[in-house]
């Protein structure tokens, strides 16, 4: 049996994205239309108005597409976005090493589920989905390993400069052997097999990305996009002209920004007078004004006003946009409607509506993704003998330690109830005080201050002691916690899918596409059968 937990009921998410999803009235503003099915057809229609690059969005994903062996609903997609009629629904991510945290799964399968259900419910518009590849990213330390059974395999190269440019070397090659060859399990799936045979005809790291995603999802009609592309960043051309010289972006995004810090939310990313890496053989660096120049960090080169507005018309894929000005650079190539991401993306995209606004670009519907538990039947049956419920796995492991062995505790060492009862005679005691004399306030706070600290000591000093004589039970609790918090994380941040990808009928990905519900924010707990 599946369980869904909604977000409001979990303490790890962010409170901005609570509030975004409750519509709280102080971000009307950093948002156009909230996450409900309603919402979509009214923001199809304003796509629909004022988008201008389906011809040449069509012809760079065919072109980029075109040596992939694609399903024929992935042929029917890329025709179908000819039409002013289609639209798409996105998530993105970076080129994690086989797609690294199995949220990227998630992602990337509550995006198709999305468009299903919509094209089941609209018939006069079609949606596609689609995949972003963040192939200009250079954080390559964040992406460059995957974990399986409880070993790290990472790709050492001395590479830099835009991950999706990196050359696949002998030791990446070295690493895919490996393994297979340790891991023996996966050498007779169809999937492997058909990677091997493929490798050698992949040259780069956006290459391998594009075939394996591919791979996995062609049956369910995922096409994947490329923002790396001299034919795309042409229509970019004049929003970097701005860019670099008016830094329109820095102006508004910091404008939310102190609204967001005024409201008490976390500020998630910081805009640079200029949001614009210069991408070339040498690397991705950032762009900024010095003296009247236009400098490449980390190195002797620049540009004057002039020479760097005629290298923009010249060579626009030079021109690379960081975290802040990739959502722009998609919404305005895409005919998109949605965006998919998880907690911190959903809050940066929340400090750019501004910029949109400015810029005269719809901005999508933001959908958190959906989180899962994985649970197997295994470890549902010690969690029934330690009478867990799905929600004791959302609190603290101290506190759900807690929970379980007050059954077998022989004194009372919750004191709730009496610090409950001290709070009140201090209240007590410090109205009378105010009536004499309001100095005694300092010293009746005080010493209630040292009274419930004495409590909480006493309290930690008897748990201690409680939890060395049920040691046997403490160890099974924070052995299966660690079973499903591996690292003492969330399990969707540390495992990869191939934990689960060997596993038979019903198959994994099929367990969780059916469980997502499109137009709901939950976390669903999933019982799987090995």
């Amino acid at each position: 049996m599946n369980t869904a937990i909604s977000f409001q009921d979990i303490n790890s998410i962010p409170t901005l994205v609570k509030d975004y999803l409750s519509q709280k009235n102080e971000l009307q503003n950093l948002y156009d239309l909230p996450f409900s099915f309603e919402s979509f057809q009214i923001k199809t229609l304003e796509k629909q108005e004022n988008y201008k690059h389906r011809e040449v969005l069509y012809t760079q994903i065919k072109k980029q597409n075109s040596t992939l062996n694609l399903s024929e609903i992935q042929k029917q997609n890329i025709e179908l976005l000819k039409s002013e009629k289609t639209f798409t629904i996105t998530t993105g991510h970076q080129l994690n090493l086989f797609t690294g945290p199995i949220f990227f799964i998630y992602k990337i399968l509550q995006t198709i589920k999305t468009c299903n259900e919509l094209n089941k419910k609209q018939h006069n518009f079609n949606y596609v989905p689609i995949f972003w590849m963040a192939s200009e990213d250079h954080d390559f330390e964040e992406i460059n390993h995957f974990k399986y059974r409880n070993k790290t395999y990472t790709w050492e190269t001395k590479q830099n400069g835009a991950v999706g440019n990196f050359i696949l070397d002998d030791s990446f090659k070295e690493l895919l052997h490996n393994f297979i060859i340790e891991n023996g399990e996966f050498s007779s799936l169809e999937f492997f097999k058909n990677l091997k045979s493929q490798i050698s005809n992949l040259k780069s790291l956006s290459d391998f990305t594009r075939y394996f995603v591919n791979e996995l999802f062609k049956e369910y009609g995922l096409l994947i996009i490329d923002g790396n592309d001299s034919e795309l960043k042409k229509t970019q051309i004049d929003f970097y002209k701005n860019e670099l010289l008016e830094q329109k972006s820095y102006h508004k995004i910091s404008e939310t920004n102190i609204l967001l810090k005024g409201l008490g939310y976390k500020i998630q990313v910081n805009p640079r007078d200029i949001n614009l890496f210069y991408l070339d053989n040498n690397g991705r660096n950032r762009i900024e004004f010095v003296n009247s120049h236009y400098k490449l960090l980390n190195t002797d080169k620049q540009f004057t006003k002039e020479e760097v507005l005629l290298e923009l018309e010249k060579y626009p894929e030079k021109f690379s946009p960081n975290a802040l000005l990739r959502p722009f650079y998609q919404e305005s190539i895409l005919p998109n409607v949605a965006y998919i991401g998880g907690n911190a993306e959903i809050c940066y995209w929340l400090q750019l509506k501004s910029l949109f606004d400015c810029e005269n670009v719809s901005f999508p519907i933001l959908i958190p993704r959906s989180s899962f538990f994985i649970i197997n039947e295994y470890q549902k049956k010690k969690m029934n003998k330690l009478h867990w419920e799905i929600d004791d796995l959302l609190v603290k492991k101290e506190d759900l330690i807690l929970k379980n062995i007050k059954q077998y505790l022989q004194v009372n060492i919750d004191f709730c109830e009496s610090k409950r009862k001290i709070q009140a005679i201090y209240s007590e005691m410090k109205n009378e005080a105010k009536k004499t004399d309001i100095s005694l306030l300092n010293l009746l706070n005080a010493q209630e201050y040292r009274q419930l600290k004495a409590f909480d000591l006493l309290q930690k000093r008897l748990l201690k002691a409680e939890k060395k004589k049920n040691k046997e039970v403490i160890d099974r609790i924070e052995v299966l916690y660690s079973d499903i918090f591996p690292n003492n994380n969330w399990q969707e941040r540390e495992l990869n899918f191939l934990e689960f990808y060997t596993k038979k009928t019903p198959t994994f990905f099929e367990t969780i596409y059916n469980s997502i519900l499109p137009f709901e924010s939950k976390c669903f707990c999933i019982i799987y059968k090995d």
